[in-house]
């Protein structure tokens, strides 16, 4: 096949006396046969194809074997002939070439080669035609159609010769005279052929026999008066689904006829549009209840083939009618979502026709129109940025639609985009849906908590193992914010903010990405949602200690009942506690009843694994992944069934140290540290404020964090030791038990007692307070600071710069160790009344700033 002689493509005027011929080459078509042929004589190859095939009829009472072998002869022999070259030589060999037995063959190796040999002599003999039988010529073209079908596996050794039969076929036009035959049978052929070249082209051959396909049948197209319905449907069929996706190269070739064929099967897909839009589906056609998808597809493949389309379509969207208005701006706005589709671009001015629909009477239109603007934004905006921006406009206006599904369809449309496409929504129009968190309809204040979270979601995704674009930071940064805010909502509230905060992150998110997210989130924090934040924190922990009592509660009841020889009653716990339980448990649920009699039924479960399960998320040490892992494993036990899931769920959710426990804060130490080193105030400033407020709203998240507030309590910069002294005075627990940094971090705290700010002071001071009310080796600590202040304060050896600090330990054991304070009362009110207020205040005491005015002023 490869080393065929090039041919030219039949010229259309050569039709003549209502038969199709074949056109002749050009003389520069015809290679010299001498320089193609290796000096091979075409007379002597006619002459030899000629003798073989005298031999035809014999061979057919022979076996397979030599019949194919003599088969093979004669195609090899008949490709070494040129078009018009000695076909007078070939007498009796068309003749030989078309008995029955030999078309009709058993083997479809021999009707294969059969078929190649046919299309060769109509080749060396075009434009004349060896056959002039409407008969004989059909029994030809159905040899073709069943080579055809061996097209369809490139790997096998019939492909070959059938693609060398596709190929004199689509150099010459050798179908073309079917379209004239009139013959029985003979109007079936123009449609077997588009189905037997669509199914035998597939994405294993389609770079090989693609384009020969392609201009067959766009000859046979263009040859043709019209386009029958066959022919039709095949082509529109591949265009759609299932076809489209069932074979990918077949709807290829379709795409491509419809751009080549530009006249008569444009014009029969423009009726074909036009009845079947008219006629709501019901037309003749076999496909007219798929109009709407052929139009989309056409959308996409060739716009300029729906033209004619349009005005019928746009007349609709000015219809009075809400129903053909309506149906009217679904197809519209198909065909100008759809991805790949130029119809915005091509149609512009219908575009814009079609953009007032935003604002429709019809709430429903209005809906619709939120959704195909979603889809519109995520295709891309057919490229252009101005109407992009016009439609973001439109569905800022439908936020604060008056309907309320108008708005809830536009934080729908706007939330889909922000997810699969960011970029195509600017930050003001996502924070447009952030202000629905205030709507007047808690529909739309529930829709807009969870859309944002998804949205939220998605962009961590995007960004879990890499750094964060400034762009999309200053895009989504401030979600978890407005998610916080909600808090304050009566319909929202923390209970429907936590779980949505908690699923934020999934779990291949890494701790240490989770909480840089976080700080580039709390950045954007205003006081809102920071005292939001807090109360969120804090009722955390009301729920946790709650959940403890109850575990504590009922492994006495356990224990007791144990000791006392087993029993189902609640040996030595009365029912009237448990009740109790209940009831503060209850109280941090949106229902507290339903909630109390879900508690009777978790209490009422036998399986122990659900408590071990709950004791092991109240570990302030337990990860997130192991929360995720635990959590899936008490609900699995519950039961999707169980009446009592759902509120599982919330109450793991609650109790669970997820998103801010101790994984969560050593991470953020860790950051603390980098950026002290790196001096990166920007960050430090937030880690540090974000730390104290974890500190101050759950002190649990820090134990174990001894070693890194050490190394926060001796950092040179005064700032980062404030913060730090900030946050063991909230959380003193970190420094619970023995150990080295335990000692390091209480010697330092002492000297801030003495020699820090009057801030340092007052929170090291309350640290070794309560360090000493909790007993063990810390209780010393600060009455060695506090009989040190006394006796310099005795011996009026505390210096100006020493006095803030001090008289802020001296208040703080006032206030914290009262007993410590009346032992030396005597001493610090001596020094207090009768040396320090003696002291004469220097002159502008207020621009002057000294340590005895700013003592004064506190006194």
């Amino acid at each position: 096949a490869n080393s065929r002689l090039a041919r030219d493509t039949p010229d259309p005027d050569t039709r003549v006396s209502g038969k199709s011929t074949f056109s002749k080459s050009k003389s520069a078509g015809a290679m010299n046969a001498d320089e193609e042929m290796e000096n091979n004589d075409p007379t002597e190859n006619a002459a030899m194809a000629e003798d073989f095939g005298k031999t035809i009829k014999n061979a057919l009472n022979g076996g397979k074997g030599p019949l194919l072998k003599l088969m093979k002869g004669i195609s090899e022999t008949l490709s070494k002939v040129g078009q018009g070259e000695d076909g007078g030589e070939l007498k009796t060999l068309p003749k030989q070439l078309v008995l029955k037995g030999l078309l009709s063959h058993k083997d479809k190796d021999v009707r294969l080669y059969a078929a190649l040999c046919l299309s060769d002599v109509l080749r060396i003999f075009a434009p004349e035609e060896p056959f002039q039988d409407d008969d004989t010529l059909k029994s030809v073209y159905d040899a073709f159609l069943d080579a055809f079908a061996r097209l369809d596996e490139p790997s096998a050794a019939a492909f070959q010769p059938a693609h060398a039969l596709l190929q004199n076929v689509a150099t010459i036009g050798l179908c073309v005279p079917m379209l004239d035959l009139e013959c029985p049978g003979a109007e079936r052929l123009v449609p077997q052929l588009f189905e037997v070249l669509f199914a035998g082209v597939n994405p294993a051959n389609s770079s090989l026999i693609e384009e020969d396909a392609t201009k067959v049948l766009g000859t046979m197209l263009e040859e043709a008066e019209e386009v029958s319905p066959e022919v039709l449907t095949t082509i529109l069929e591949r265009l759609v689904q299932p076809f489209k996706g069932e074979n990918s190269a077949s709807h290829n070739l379709a795409c491509s006829l419809v751009r080549k064929s530009e006249n008569n099967l444009q014009l029969a897909v423009q009726h074909f549009l036009v009845d079947a839009l008219s006629s709501k589906g019901n037309g003749k056609h076999p496909l007219s209840k798929r109009g709407a998808d052929v139009l989309e597809a056409l959308a996409v493949v060739d716009s300029t083939a729906l033209v004619t389309v349009w005005p019928t379509i746009m007349e609709e969207l000015q219809n009075d009618d809400a129903e053909p208005r309506a149906k009217a701006v679904k197809l519209f706005g198909r065909a100008l979502a759809t991805p790949g589709s130029t119809v915005a671009k091509d149609y512009a001015h219908y575009l814009t026709q079609f953009l007032r629909r935003f604002g429709d009477k019809l709430p429903e239109i209005r809906v619709e129109m939120c959704g195909w603007g979603a889809q519109f934004l995520a295709a891309g905006a057919a490229g252009d940025a101005a109407v992009a921006e016009e439609i973001a406009g439109y569905l800022e206006d439908r936020l604060i639609d008056y309907e309320e599904k108008v708005r809830i369809a536009a934080v729908s449309a706007v939330c889909d985009v922000a997810e699969t496409t960011p970029r195509a929504v600017d930050p003001e129009l996502l924070m447009a849906v952030g202000e629905r968190m205030l709507d007047k309809k808690a529909n739309v204040r529930q829709l807009a908590l969870k859309r944002l979270g998804s949205v939220y979601r998605a962009y961590v995704a995007r960004f879990a193992e890499v750094e964060t674009p400034s762009e999309e930071s200053q895009r989504f940064d401030w979600v978890p914010s407005a998610l916080l805010r909600g808090c304050a909502q009566p319909d929202i509230r923390h209970h429907a903010v936590e779980p949505v905060l908690v699923d934020l992150f999934s779990a291949r998110v890494s701790a240490e990405r989770r909480s840089l997210f976080w700080l580039q989130a709390l950045c954007k924090m205003d006081d809102r949602a920071a005292k939001a934040f807090n109360f969120m924190l804090r009722a955390k922990q009301a729920v946790q200690t709650d959940m403890r009592r109850y575990l504590e509660l009922r492994q006495t009841s356990r224990a007791m009942r144990a000791s006392q020889g087993g029993g189902d009653g609640e040996a030595g716990v009365s029912e009237e506690e448990f009740k109790r339980a209940f009831a503060a448990l209850a109280k941090h649920f949106p229902e507290p009843g339903k909630a109390a009699g879900f508690a009777e039924k978790l209490h009422a479960m036998k399986d122990g694994n659900v408590f071990r399960g709950i004791a092991t998320l109240l570990k302030p040490e337990t990860s997130a992944v192991e929360t995720l892992s635990v959590s899936q494993d008490i609900l699995k036990r519950v039961g999707g069934k169980h009446p009592a899931h759902d509120w599982m769920r919330l109450l793991l959710v609650k109790i669970s140290q997820q998103p801010f426990g101790n994984e969560h804060v050593r991470k953020v130490l860790e950051i603390v540290v980098g950026a002290s080193k790196e001096k990166s105030a920007g960050s430090l400033t937030s880690a540090l404020e974000h730390l104290v407020q974890l500190a101050h709203s759950a002190p649990q998240a820090f134990v174990g964090t001894a070693k890194e507030l050490a190394g926060l309590i001796t950092h040179r910069d005064a700032a980062v030791v404030t913060a730090a002294c900030r946050i063991v005075a909230s959380a003193a627990t970190c420094l619970d038990g023995p150990g080295v940094h335990k000692i390091k971090v209480c010697e330092r705290l002492k000297v801030l007692c003495v020699e820090g700010t009057a801030a340092q002071a007052k929170h090291a001071a309350r640290t070794l307070a309560k360090l000493a009310a909790a007993g063990g080796t810390a209780k010393g600590y600060l009455k060695d600071v506090y009989e040190r202040v006394v006796e310099d304060a005795r011996d009026d050896d505390l210096l100006d710069s020493n006095l803030p600090p001090a008289l802020a330990t001296i208040q703080v054991v006032g206030q914290e160790a009262s007993g410590l304070y009346f032992e030396h009362l005597r001493d610090i009110e001596s020094y207090i009344v009768d040396r320090l207020l003696a002291r004469p205040l220097p002159k502008h005491a207020s621009r002057a700033g000294s340590s005895v005015s700013a003592a004064a002023e506190m006194q």
